[in-house]
């Protein structure tokens, strides 16, 4: 598996975590479990932001990797 692949796929692992926290942060009653909730989904957007990020430097890298 090439370091594209690799990257591309713990993006979307990423994603999934963000969506299953926003899931479980709309579904809480509590407060504070609403705060920490969403400061996780803030990490996992930071995160995915940099991860796509390297993606596009991968592509600049390697061209046969752009639109994968």
């Amino acid at each position: 598996m090439t370091v594209y692949q690799q990257v591309k796929q713990n993006l979307a692992k990423w994603k999934g975590i963000e969506a299953a926290l926003n899931d479980l942060r709309e579904k809480t009653q509590d407060d504070e479990c609403y705060e920490a909730y969403r400061e996780a989904v803030l990490e996992t957007r930071t995160i995915s932001k940099n991860l796509t990020d390297r993606l596009v430097e991968l592509e600049k890298e390697e061209p046969q990797y752009k639109g994968n």
